[in-house]
């Protein structure tokens, strides 16, 4: 292979004037320069949990910030008899846009669970590891808090202006017209709780029902680069649908809101039956819904789509690629003597000179 030409890559053939007639791939990439060093030592040195962890708490963050500041403006428009500044449907397209925004820009990182239900349901049927679980849990309901923090921030003097008022008229603050309502989730006083839970649960149910679908290897008709925005699409649908029932969706959405708001009003942000049924009930659907789709949708004879193959082969380059990242980071902090930085010969596979522990290893074995 030294005397190969240059156009071809180790192994191909010379096949002479039959290479005019023979498909070739163009990668429509911008060239990628390497990585400075410190990059590289920082990506070697941080705790992959940590990242995901920050992942988590900032695709709920968005999520959460988009969604509750649309319902903000809408309710304060309202309480100020304004139009023009929102309404059930700019809520759904900004609660279904921050999603698929949160799903793209996390999901490399964390897998872009947004939500305990979903992190619950991968591990019960993905083989997320259990360990992680509390730890994403946390992060999605302090990106939630932080989120509802953010709004109310953003809001502050309409908020406090308009629940004025309505202390001076006697009305309840904790209520869904209210502007604490368009951050924390509250259902009419006289409301029946047995159909707010029945209208939660089934739309959370339809919703793990479509995040299953569209990770489902076999199905050929999503491709991983459109999950966010069918996933997207059917939060839209649900929102702007059967919202104004009642719909919590995400334990870590509604609990978040609610703490954020008991620091700032009190402990009426948090109704007890309410609560409960709000938290709870949608960690219930999310395990229905993806056992729905399991056991009734999918099939494992289907073989996997093109899309699937290429994002597995996708995650295997990602995981050399980290552990190589790990070698030559540490490399260049000082582990190899003779030979100098080992990023000019990782590619090759060969090492030579001596490491601190005696003879470097020969080749690097492929992960996955």
């Amino acid at each position: 292979m030294e005397h190969q030409r240059g156009h071809r890559a180790p192994g191909d053939l010379e096949v002479g004037t039959a290479d005019l007639f023979l498909p070739h791939e163009v990668a429509h990439t911008a060239p990628r320069s390497a990585p400075p060093d410190w990059l590289l030592v920082w990506e070697e040195r941080r705790p992959r949990f940590l990242a995901e962890m920050i992942a988590e708490a900032f695709g709920v963050f968005l999520y959460c910030w988009a969604g509750m500041g649309a319902t903000a403006a809408f309710i304060i428009a309202a309480a100020n008899k304004e139009d023009g500044f929102g309404s059930l449907q700019t809520v759904a397209w900004s609660y279904s846009f921050a999603v698929a925004v949160a799903l793209i820009f996390i999901a490399p990182t964390s897998g872009g669970h947004l939500s305990p239900g979903v992190t619950i349901s991968f591990a019960i049927f993905k083989g997320f590891p259990w360990r992680k679980v509390p730890h994403y849990i946390i992060a999605q309901i302090i990106g939630a808090f932080l989120g509802s923090l953010m709004v109310y921030a953003q809001f502050a003097p309409q908020f406090h202006a308009i629940t004025d008022k309505m202390l001076a008229a006697g009305e309840d603050i904790f209520s869904p017209a209210s502007p604490v309502g368009a951050i924390a989730l509250f259902v009419p006083e006289n409301a029946n709780l047995g159909f707010v839970l029945l209208n939660d649960f089934f739309c959370t149910f339809i919703l793990g029902v479509a995040i299953y679908c569209v990770i489902d290897p076999t199905n050929v008709f999503i491709t991983p680069s459109g999950g966010p925005l069918i996933i997207a699409l059917t939060f839209f649908c649900v929102i702007a649908c059967f919202a104004p029932n009642g719909i919590a969706l995400n334990t870590a959405r509604d609990l978040g809101a609610r703490l954020a708001m008991a620091c700032v009003y009190g402990r009426g942000a948090f109704p007890p039956k309410y609560t409960a049924l709000a938290c709870l009930s949608n960690i219930l659907a999310t395990q229905v819904g993806a056992m729905f789709q399991i056991m009734w949708l999918s099939d494992s004879i289907r073989p996997h789509s093109s899309g699937a193959i290429e994002t597995h082969k996708h995650v295997l380059q990602v995981e050399e690629g980290h552990i190589t990242r790990k070698l030559t980071a540490r490399a260049n902090a000082g582990y190899c003597e003779e030979s100098g930085p080992i990023s000019r010969i990782l590619s090759t596979g060969a090492l030579s000179g001596k490491t601190k522990m005696g003879s470097a290893p020969q080749h690097i074995e492929k992960v996955g």
